[in-house]
């Protein structure tokens, strides 16, 4: 499937969330249940900020898929997973109550929401693994302040740096892009 089709799919999807959501907040509102509605306010406005995301992904067509900083993955990862985490926590509770009161509809609702947060999770986790041992493979322990440079980076040897171990002029940059960086996997 092309970007262009994922990214209309993932468009829907949260158009439908974004639907959903908004009834649930009308029935939280006339039930009066404050703390529930200004959480559906916080997941309703994310929803419609992925929305315009996938629409303006869309209209821009098909995209060639460029391989992503290892590195800036591992930080969307460290991001997202403990988001996901406490999504995944807040909706199993939900569940939990919606089984309490006997919501059949909402609690099936919330086990697909469950679903799919671990889902999300597990693969999250396998990606990190995969990107960690990378950079790990890549930068040894030990390397200091070396190992903050991006995959995909070398140093400039000692030899082309200046005295103090900097770029040796204004403006030379002591890191060099490598035109071969490692082979992305897929997701």
């Amino acid at each position: 499937m092309d970007t262009s089709h994922k990214a209309l799919i993932l468009s829907g999807t949260f158009a439908a969330l974004l639907a959903f959501h908004i009834w649930l907040l009308q029935r939280m509102v006339a039930r009066g249940d404050t703390l529930l509605a200004a959480l559906l306010v916080v997941a309703i406005t994310i929803f419609a900020w992925r929305i315009v995301h996938y629409w303006n992904l869309y209209r821009r067509g098909p995209v060639t898929s460029v391989p992503k900083d290892p590195t800036a993955e591992l930080s969307r990862i460290r991001i997202y997973g403990p988001l996901l985490a406490v999504l995944l926590a807040f909706h199993a509770w939900l569940l939990y109550q919606m089984i309490l009161i006997g919501e059949i509809l909402f609690g099936v609702l919330l086990l697909s929401a469950v679903v799919v947060f671990v889902y999300r999770l597990i693969g999250y986790a396998g990606r990190y693994l995969v990107l960690s041992r990378r950079e790990s493979a890549l930068f040894p322990v030990g390397a200091g302040a070396d190992r903050q440079q991006s995959v995909g980076e070398i140093r400039k040897p000692p030899e082309l740096r200046g005295a103090d171990g900097k770029a040796s002029e204004v403006g030379d940059s002591d890191v060099v892009r490598d035109a071969n960086p490692a082979p992305r996997t897929h997701q």
